[in-house]
Order: structure tokens, then C-alpha cells, then sequence
């Protein structure tokens, strides 16, 4: 019992930082720390539950036990496994002990350790199907592997028939830990006695996966497929879909499924075939295949809208056409994708120039009966085709206000009321907008969208030229949403203000280019940040070079930009947007192949020199990418 308590006191004094600090007059002392008596009591176990003496006193083991969770818990198994050892010592035969023991010698990969105690339990309890995996596990990564198949031969002797769902445990353990072609002999075995060919067909792939052999998994996996509910189906498509986009494994896989599929088509691997194609744009094999796979689980549709998601994403508007041109072939409007292809239809068409056919096929959707959020929203992106694509805010107008008076649901309704003002401020209704803003901030939207709503009242008062109202404004937003989309943005408004002064003709410039610019008007926009840059003071001249020099990117004249941007960072190299300058300089000459190292270098002086910038993830990425594409 001494012998106990001192190796006790050792571990606590040692390993426990949760153990109360010693007084002032303790530490004073003399004599050894290790040699003072602690009281175990003020140590707890918050995850256990502990038994109790006739008294409900905890009991001296259970608070040992306790203590070993708790070292356990801190990944000192080490000090927890020469505690369990000292109690195994007094109580032999207590379970959780030895439980908990075993699982320290398995972290400390104490395998002798485990499997003397292993063998030591199985002499008590010798139909345990877990302690005989457990020590055939741990005799083969000693390399015994004679030994550890017979222990798991015995343990699979405790099983009656092949659906005992310990088996597939059984197989994965040995597959796990080397004893491969006992495994395999035993799936074998399953499969001429159950006559199920696709009896542990999953363990079976990844094995081969492992060995390289691809072909052979693919024909292992395949015949899962046609179960279209079961785990080991979803399980198997996992592990193809993967196989597929290894590069390693890529066309072998491809080349056994198409080949597989031939003869026996199915729905799940047209989907993955199709799926693949798409991810490496080669869109005739997936659009032939999307159209198979339809034609064969006659699933109304839903992997046709499944291609034309998927081509959207991409912005491949094109392919989206295609496939919803062959949708409005093969489909009535009674079909339950109808909507949904129709809205992608539309979207694809605006996105590629035809606004026309864009607006018949929304007008589609509100003739055809549809749900009233459907018809809201068609008719809220057809407004959007006009202000958004034709600059005609008024028809735009016109359709906003309709949804909001007859559609008062659904998304469609809430975009509309957004895009209200928004169409006041282009038409230069700037006191209407106010109103409508005034209107949106009383009711309940999201965070998003009332911070949207503070700062476009702000920039009212901006347009305005009511600068303080405008400060006041962007000051109150900054509290109100410390972390919100717009923070950075009514930042940079307040210090241009501020860095104007009280020059009243440069703010009147400025205040007028962000207007024009809000407004759609370009020539007025590069007409006032023309005469900023070329201002004798040079108040504001450098966010005036860097928009002119955005406006040259926008129409696509990157020379033009080249000249401006240089001219920002020789007249104001101490600007808060000199980086912003050098950034779309290493941008600039990233884009072009011959000087893409030069791009590289000032990529890397700005992560050095202005690490804290709110582009500083977007130049790591793009660093990130260019050192891919040189080493590959």
C-alpha cells in the first residue's frame, strides 16, 4: 500500500497541471515535494462517473481511475499506464482497468505490453471477438503473422454466418494491417458460400486501388452502382469519382468504365462520366452521356438540369443553352424542372448578349401558371435586364415597382425593393431614393442588407454635398457593423474627405466622379477624376489616377493603365494607394507571359511591405499560383 501511494504522489507531483499550487510555507520547506502527502479528493474526473462507497464517498481506486482519465485526457499516457499498472496490481480482474490500460498501451505502441496483457484477458473471457481482433492486430504489426491469422480465424469461429456485420470489421482489420491474402481468402470464401459477387466488393477496390491495379477496381466497384440506395453504392461512386480525378488513376478508370458501361449501362456511372467530362471541360462526351443517363433511369430531367447548373457555374453559358434547348425538346412545361431550366435558360442567355430571347423565356415562366415567388423573381429578372444590361432604369423601374405592388413575397419582392432606389440614384432622383432607403431601413432584413441600406444613405448625402451628414453617416456604420462588407469602403470615403480639407471645389469634383460613376455616366466620371489628377494642389489626384486607371482596365486598354498606374507611384509614393497601384501594376504584368517574374517580385515587396492591406490574401493566391505553374 505504500508502494502504491508514493508512485501515486510521484504522477501527481509530476504530470498533473491541474494539481492546487503549494503555499508560501510549503515551498519553504526542505523536505522533497514528492514526499508530501496530497489529497487525491481535491482531484476530479469531470467525464466519469464514479462509484461510491456504503457512505457515497468516492472510493480510493475509482478516484485512481480518475486521475489516470485525466492524464489520459492530457496525452500523458505514459504516467496514466504506470498508474492503471499499480492498481491491476491490488484488483487483477477490474475491467475498466484493464480496458483503459490496453488503450494506453496502444498509444505508446507498447505491443509486447499488449499483448501479454491481450492474452491475459482472453484466458477470462476467451469468446471476446474484439480482444481477438485486438491481439491479432497487435501480433501482426509485430510481423507475426502465422499467429495472428489463427487468432483471426478464432475470432471469426465466434460468428454463425457471413451477414454478421463483424465480418466486414473482421476483413477491413486484416486488410489494415497486412494479412492480405488471408483476407482476400476469406472474401473468397463468403462469395462461393453466399454465391454474392459483390460480397465485400468496397474492401475489396481500395485493396486494389492500393496495388495500382485500377481496371480490376473499377470492376470490383461497379456492380454497386445499380444499388441505388445502399451505403456500399455511395461508397463505391466515392472511390470511382476519386479514381477519376487522380491523375495517377484518371484513364485507366475512364477507359474501364467506358468500356463496362458499354454492355452494361447504368445511371450512376453516366453521372460520373458526364460529371468528369464537365470538371475537364469536354462537353460533347458529357453532354452524350448526360442525355444517356436521362434516357435511362427516366428521371424527368433532373440530370439535364444537372449539366446546365453544373456549365453555369462555370460560366460556360454556352454549353447552358445547348443543354436547355434539348430540355425544352424533350419536355413539356409540366415537367418539374421546367422552372428551374427555364431560369438558368434565361440567365445564360442575358449573360451572352440576347437580352430579347432572355426576356421571352422569363416572360415563360410568369404564363406558364408557376408558383407566385417564380413569377415575382421572372419578373424582378427581366427589370433587371433593363437597368442591369440595357440601361433603360426606367422600363427597369417599371418592373420592380410591379413585383413590390402585386408579388409581395419571396426573394423576387425583396430584390425588387432594393433595387428601387438604386434605379432613383441612376435616374438622378436622388430625394426618392432617400425615401425608399428611409422605407427599407424600418423594416426586418438581415444585417447585410441594412448595412447595404446605411452606407448608400450615406453616399446620398455624399452626392449631395453634404459632407458632414455624409462623415456623420459612415462613422455610425463603422460602429454599427465593425466587420461588414461596406467598412472598408465608407473608411477610404471618410479619409478622401478628410485628406481634401476644406478645398470645396476638389470635394465637388470628386463628390461629382463617384456620382457619374454610380450613375453609369464614364466620359462625365473620367472627366472629373481627369481634372483631379491634373489639379495644381494635387488634393485627391491619387485616387483619381488609380480609378482613371481602372477605367483603362475596364475598357480593356492596358497601356493606357500601365501609364497612369506609374504616373500614381512616381507623384505619390507615400499614398494610402500606393499599393493599391503597385498591386494592379504586378496584375498588369502578371497577364502578360514575358514579364510575369517581374509581376512576382512586386507580389512578394508587398506581402513584405504591406502585409496588413486588404488585398494581401488575392496577392498570396496569385503568388501562390505563379510558383505552381513555373515548377509544373
Amino acid at each position: 500500500m505504500y508502494r502504491s501511494t508514493r508512485i501515486l504522489a510521484l504522477l501527481l507531483a509530476a504530470a498533473l497541471f491541474t494539481a492546487p499550487s503549494l503555499s508560501a510555507q510549503q515551498e519553504n520547506d526542505d523536505r522533497p515535494v514528492i514526499e508530501k502527502q496530497i489529497d487525491t479528493s481535491r482531484i476530479s474526473s469531470p467525464l466519469i462517473n464514479p462509484a461510491t462507497d456504503s457512505r457515497g464517498r468516492l472510493t480510493e481506486t475509482d478516484r485512481k481511475i480518475g486521475i489516470a482519465r485525466t492524464l489520459m485526457r492530457q496525452r500523458n499516457h505514459n504516467a496514466a499506464a504506470t498508474l492503471l499498472e499499480v492498481i491491476l496490481e491490488d484488483e487483477p480482474n477490474n475491467g475498466v482497468v484493464l480496458n483503459l490500460l490496453l488503450n494506453c498501451y496502444r498509444e505508446l505502441n507498447h505491443t509486447i505490453k499488449a499483448e501479454a496483457l491481450l492474452t491475459r484477458l482472453l484466458e477470462t473471457q476467451p469468446n471476446s471477438y474484439h480482444y481477438r481482433v485486438s491481439l491479432a492486430e497487435v501480433l501482426a504489426s509485430q510481423d507475426k503473422i502465422d499467429a495472428a491469422i489463427e487468432q483471426y480465424d478464432r475470432a471469426a469461429a465466434l460468428m454463425e454466418d457471413w451477414d454478421d456485420p463483424r465480418i466486414r470489421s473482421l476483413i477491413q482489420s486484416q486488410l489494415k494491417h497486412g494479412v492480405v491474402d488471408h483476407a482476400l481468402a476469406y472474401i473468397d470464401t463468403a462469395r462461393a458460400e453466399t454465391g454474392d459477387s459483390t460480397l465485400f466488393a468496397v474492401e475489396t477496390g481500395q485493396l486494389l486501388e492500393r496495388l495500382g491495379e485500377y481496371r480490376k477496381a473499377v470492376r470490383e466497384y461497379f456492380p454497386l452502382l445499380a444499388e441505388d440506395t445502399s451505403r456500399a453504392a455511395a461508397d463505391a461512386e466515392k472511390r470511382l469519382f476519386a479514381m477519376l480525378e487522380f491523375v495517377e488513376s484518371s484513364e485507366e478508370t475512364e477507359d474501364a468504365l467506358l468500356h463496362i458501361s458499354e454492355g452494361k449501362p447504368n445511371a450512376r456511372a453516366l453521372r460520373l462520366l458526364s460529371t468528369h467530362y464537365i470538371r475537364n471541360e469536354q462537353f460533347d462526351k458529357a453532354f452524350r452521356f448526360t442525355l444517356q443517363q436521362d434516357s435511362l433511369d427516366n428521371s424527368g430531367g433532373h440530370p439535364l438540369l444537372y449539366y446546365i447548373r453544373q456549365c453555369s457555374e462555370r460560366d460556360k453559358y454556352q454549353q447552358a443553352i445547348r443543354m436547355s434547348e434539348r430540355v425544352l425538346a424533350r419536355y413539356d412545361d409540366r415537367s418539374p424542372v421546367m422552372i428551374d431550366v427555364l431560369f438558368h435558360y434565361a440567365d445564360a442567355l442575358a449573360q451572352m448578349g440576347q437580352f430579347d430571347s432572355a426576356i421571352v423565356r422569363y416572360e415563360q415562366i410568369v404564363n406558364m401558371q408557376a408558383p407566385e415567388n417564380d413569377r415575382a423573381e421572372a419578373l424582378y429578372r427581366i427589370g433587371m435586364v433593363h437597368a442591369d444590361y440595357l440601361n433603360d432604369c426606367q422600363r427597369g423601374l417599371e418592373y420592380f415597382d410591379s413585383v413590390v405592388t402585386n408579388h409581395q413575397r419571396g426573394i423576387g419582392y425583396l430584390y425588387s425593393r432594393m433595387q428601387i432606389p438604386k434605379c432613383y440614384i441612376r435616374l438622378g432622383e436622388l430625394e426618392q431614393a432617400r425615401s425608399a432607403y428611409k422605407q427599407l431601413s424600418q423594416s426586418r432584413l438581415s444585417p447585410d442588407w441594412t448595412e447595404e441600406i446605411a452606407y448608400q444613405q450615406a453616399l446620398i448625402w455624399f452626392y449631395q454635398k453634404q459632407f458632414d451628414s455624409a462623415q456623420t453617416a459612415l462613422q455610425k456604420l463603422m460602429v454599427d457593423y465593425p466587420r461588414g462588407f461596406f467598412v472598408n469602403d465608407a473608411l477610404r470615403l471618410i479619409m478622401n474627405v478628410k485628406q481634401a480639407g476644406d478645398d470645396e471645389a476638389v470635394l465637388y469634383d470628386y463628390s461629382d466622379a463617384v456620382y457619374f460613376t454610380a450613375r453609369r455616366m464614364p466620359d462625365s466620371a473620367r472627366a472629373r477624376y481627369r481634372q483631379l489628377a491634373e489639379s495644381p494642389d494635387a488634393a485627391l489626384g491619387d485616387i483619381a489616377l488609380l480609378r482613371l486607371a481602372r477605367m483603362d482596365l475596364v475598357e480593356a486598354d492596358s497601356s493606357g493603365a500601365m501609364a497612369t498606374i506609374d504616373t500614381l507611384l512616381v507623384r505619390y509614393p507615400e499614398s494610402y494607394y500606393y499599393p493599391f497601384g503597385l498591386k494592379a501594376k504586378a496584375d498588369l504584368l502578371m497577364s502578360r507571359e514575358e514579364q510575369r517574374e517581374d509581376a512576382a517580385i512586386l507580389y512578394r515587396r508587398l506581402l513584405e511591405e504591406f502585409p496588413n492591406y486588404p488585398f494581401a490574401s488575392d496577392v498570396r493566391e496569385s503568388l501562390r499560383r505563379y510558383e505552381q505553374e513555373r515548377v509544373g
